[in-house]
């Protein structure tokens, strides 16, 4: 069975331009913070594969 790698991270909406060069695109799910309350701005984005890690170039 192959082993396979997910990468998640929180950013701010303005950030999105960043990652999604790098593979992320945005999550259905909200960003939370600790105590579950939304993070105002923030999104969460996603990598399904990212088996080596992401590095601007």
């Amino acid at each position: 069975m192959p082993s396979r790698c997910r990468s998640t991270l929180i950013c701010a909406e303005a950030d999105r331009a960043v990652f999604e060069p790098l593979g992320y695109s945005e999550g259905s799910a909200e960003a939370l913070s600790v105590d579950g309350e939304k993070i105002a701005g923030a999104i969460l984005m996603i990598d399904e594969e990212a088996p080596g890690g992401h590095t601007m170039s």
